[in-house]
């Protein structure tokens, strides 16, 4: 069992049970020895209610949503706003106080480009702009038509 490698002296032993007793004990046993030198890593996965509470921040954003990128977002006055009203005791209120793993710039472009995807599935250049305005006029004469005939 390999683990990340830190500049540490503490020791760590991993030991996990035989393939044939692993269906009574799915869990591997970590054990360490001496004191840690460093802080324990900040966490990658950000929990599903800081993620919804994050998609509905960024579809706040609205129009502003087609040009956004991760330094502007944190910058935006709907997120200044919105992190003064949830933190209210902290004057200066960032992102990563909904959760540390906010911080990082790449992990959050991934939910803006996300949220880009199902506002913008045509993109944000011309061609998206042509297609979404030819799809517009093709659902509203769709519906005149349905319209009329029933």
């Amino acid at each position: 069992m390999k683990f990340a490698e830190q500049s540490c002296t503490c020791k760590l032993h991993g030991y996990k049970p035989k393939p044939e007793y692993h269906h009574e004990c799915p869990y591997i046993l970590v054990v360490n020895k001496g004191p840690h030198t460093h802080l324990a890593p900040l966490p990658e996965k950000t929990p599903a209610s800081v993620k919804i509470e994050l998609e509905s921040l960024l579809q706040k954003l609205e129009v502003d949503l087609a040009d956004i990128t991760p330094q502007s977002f944190l910058r935006h006055p709907v997120v200044k706003s919105y992190l003064s009203s949830r933190f209210p005791m902290l004057q200066n209120s960032m992102l990563s106080d909904l959760h540390i793993s906010l911080s990082n710039r790449s992990h959050l472009k991934v939910y803006i480009q996300r949220i880009k995807r199902t506002c913008f599935p045509w993109g944000t250049g011309w061609n998206g702009t042509i297609f979404g305005l030819f799809y517009t006029i093709y659902k509203l004469s769709h519906c005149k038509i349905q319209c009329y005939r029933t």
